[in-house]
């Protein structure tokens, strides 16, 4: 794996590709690219998933709700991604039960919501983690004792995946890399570069470390910025664009798991709007969200006021009256920005702005992702190069036969060997033999969850400076 200063020290003097951000989208893109063949440079002004690809729910799921807006392609298309995403990182994408209760006087009835369940399965051609189940009042109770059993009708038992966010940007990053890709943290784009037509055809590169500059020339550009987005669109057009995003801040807050012990994801409905939020186990802590509201500040300052937390805090406690939170039982926060993109019209309620994805091409020939979700970047990213390929043919600048990327089979580098019955503590074993018990078993296990089989070579630094 080269270093920092050698990936800087690569960059230039011509890439067939340059992909602005860092996130699940920007790696995702530089990943898919090399693998096809392309040269491929990726510059991101933090570090990689600093910013909304590390903030995110750490979900991946087909999105249940979408379902209610008839969203049924983007349902398909999620948990068809899913899938695949189990496939290639199966030490960080999880099955997780989610439980769904239903109360007297709820906009949705239990058979409405045990129908919804089945054309979910459907939808995912019957290839969920585990088919739902129907819970009666009592089999609820058994599953969390902790949940309000007041008016309680019953609860669909349905699953989804948990991930994360964090490491599978990092390690969707650490793949283009290894490939070839020249993938520089810390490194921010000043400034693009235009031909004689006013096509973009690089951009200027600063190193946040030492404050030098570079020229990346590239035949074509990505921005994929997140909420970023329509800044480098306007620096890419001198100020003269229209807005393409609606971004929406969601909170999380976060407690310990012994004030809220639960087994599953407990799905709520705010007892003021009726927005669907969960409840999270994870690890030794739980986890509650999420906000959506409109957010119209610097993408750089965002985080949880006392306005979002307490919001939270109320839709817990009247699911959970037996354990209530405070203020001063949230042990952390975390809050992030929705790159949603606008709608045609701007009545719609944050929670209800589509969460398809755009792909943009703008008046210089570049090229802007927005939109989507973290369950489907891999598709998306896909497609982004796809669209990237078709300039390159057009402009001549494709003269070569580009290899299939297979991102959808090729693991990633933690999946490489992973055992098929995907036994996590079968790894956590074997990397505590691998280093003669030098660490102990909570450890392993935390390794393999974390870095797969790559966690053998962190035990192994151990071994060598205990």
């Amino acid at each position: 794996m080269p270093s920092r200063k050698q990936m800087w020290d690569s960059l230039g003097p011509e890439v067939d590709l340059l992909v602005i951000g860092g996130g699940i989208n920007g790696v995702g893109v530089a990943r898919d690219a090399v693998r096809r063949g392309l040269r491929v440079a990726m510059v991101e002004q933090g570090d990689l998933a600093s910013g909304t690809s590390s903030s995110s729910s750490k979900l991946v799921h087909g999105g249940l709700r979408y379902l209610e807006q008839y969203e049924f392609s983007l349902v398909f298309e999620a948990v068809s991604e899913r899938r695949t995403l189990m496939e290639i990182a199966p030490h960080l994408v999880n099955p997780l039960p989610f439980l769904f209760p239903v109360y007297e006087g709820d906009p949705h009835s239990l058979w409405l919501l045990n129908t919804g369940m089945w054309l979910y399965d459907g939808l995912s051609l019957f290839r969920s983690p585990k088919l739902h189940r129907k819970l009666n009042p009592r089999e609820v109770a058994r599953e969390e004792p902790c949940l309000m059993r007041t008016n309680l009708t019953g609860a669909p038992l349905y699953y989804d995946c948990s991930t994360d966010d964090a490491r599978l940007t990092l390690e969707t990053g650490l793949d283009a890399a290894v490939t070839g890709a020249a993938v520089v943290t810390y490194a921010r784009a000043t400034a693009f570069i235009s031909d004689e037509s006013g096509r973009v055809c690089g951009a200027v590169i600063e190193d946040k470390h030492s404050g030098c500059t570079k020229q990346v020339a590239a035949k074509v550009v990505v921005n994929a910025t997140g909420p970023w987005t329509d800044a480098t669109v306007s620096i890419a057009e001198g100020g003269a664009s229209e807005p393409v995003l609606r971004p929406t801040k969601g909170v999380h807050i976060v407690v310990k798991r012994t004030l809220l012990p639960i087994n599953a994801a407990v799905v709520m409905l705010h007892p003021n709007d009726k927005r669907v939020l969960f409840a999270i186990p994870w690890g030794d802590c739980t986890y509650i969200g999420t906000t959506d509201t409109d957010y119209d500040g610097d993408p750089n300052e965002v985080y949880a006021t006392l306005e979002d937390v307490d919001y939270l805090l109320s839709a817990v406690n009247g699911f959970f009256p037996k354990n209530v939170l405070g203020r001063e039982h949230v042990h952390a926060t975390w809050a992030g920005l929705r790159p949603l993109v606008q709608g045609a019209t701007g009545a719609l309620d944050a929670s209800s702005v589509s969460r398809e994805h755009r792909i943009l091409i703008g008046a210089t020939g570049l090229i802007s992702v927005a939109g989507g979700k973290l369950t489907t970047y891999r598709k998306m990213c896909e497609e982004v190069v796809d669209t990237a390929v078709k300039m390159l043919n057009l402009s001549g600048g494709m003269r070569r036969r580009l290899a299939p990327a297979n991102t959808d089979t090729e693991p990633l580098l933690g999946a490489i060997g992973w055992p098929e019955n995907d036994d996590h503590e079968l790894v956590a074993t074997q990397i505590r033999a691998g280093c003669g018990a030098i660490l102990d078993g909570k450890t392993c296990t935390y390794l393999a969850n974390t870095y797969g089989m790559r966690g053998h070579d962190v035990a192994q630094l151990v071994v060598k400076d205990p």
